[in-house]
C-alpha cells in the first residue's frame, strides 16, 4: 500500500471549520472529560492513485453500511489483497451520507488490545484516554459518523469492548482474521 495520511479539508473549508475547538463535558461522576469535537469532518487518508475495477465491491459495501441490519462490517482477507485501499475508497464514496464525518483509525502500531479504545478516542480528538469507553459511547450515540478501523487482526481481543461502545454507529473494519 502506498498512501499519504494528512487530513485534507473539503474544498474551500479551513481546518478550523472542520475541527472546531474541544469542549468539556461531565459524565455521571462529575469528572470533567475533555471531549471530542462536535464534528470531526472526514479524517481519511488520500490515496496516491485511483482504485480500478472495484466499483461493484464499493457499491455492495456501501449498501451494507446503509442497511439497518447491522452496524459493523469487517473486510477480511490475507495481507496485501487491498482491504485497506478498498475500505478507504468506500469511506470516500459514502462520506457525504454521514453528517459528522468519516474517521480512519490505523491500529497497525498496536499490539495491546487495551489501547484500542483510547486510540480511537484520540483519533476523534479526546485528550482523556482514561475515560475512552464512556467518551466513545456518548460520542457515537449522538452523531452520524462512520469509523474505518484498519488492521484489527492484531487486537481482536478488543472486539467486545469496541462493540459495547458502538451505540448504533457504523463501523468498517479491516482484518486478516
Amino acid at each position: 500500500y502506498c498512501y499519504k495520511s494528512p487530513v485534507k479539508p473539503p474544498c474551500g473549508k479551513k481546518r478550523d471549520a472542520i475541527l472546531p475547538h474541544r469542549e468539556t463535558r461531565h459524565h455521571r461522576r462529575g469528572q470533567p472529560l475533555h471531549f471530542m469535537t462536535d464534528s470531526p469532518g472526514s479524517l481519511l487518508p488520500q490515496p496516491f492513485t485511483s482504485l480500478i475495477g472495484r466499483d461493484r465491491e464499493i457499491e455492495e459495501i456501501c449498501a451494507l453500511l446503509r442497511s439497518t441490519s447491522g452496524s459493523l462490517l469487517t473486510l477480511v482477507g490475507p495481507a496485501g489483497v487491498g482491504k485497506t485501499r478498498l475500505a478507504i475508497a468506500v469511506a470516500h464514496a459514502i462520506a457525504p451520507e454521514f453528517a459528522h464525518g468519516v474517521v480512519f483509525v490505523d491500529l497497525a502500531p498496536l499490539t495491546d488490545a487495551s489501547q484500542v479504545l483510547p486510540t480511537i478516542a484520540r483519533t476523534l480528538g479526546s485528550t482523556d484516554s482514561e475515560h475512552a469507553p464512556i467518551q466513545l459511547a456518548s460520542y457515537l450515540s449522538e452523531r452520524s459518523v462512520l469509523l474505518v478501523i484498519d488492521s484489527f487482526e492484531q487486537v481482536v481481543d478488543a472486539g467486545p469492548a469496541l462493540n459495547a461502545c458502538l451505540a448504533g454507529a457504523r463501523v468498517l473494519i479491516t482484518s486478516q482474521k
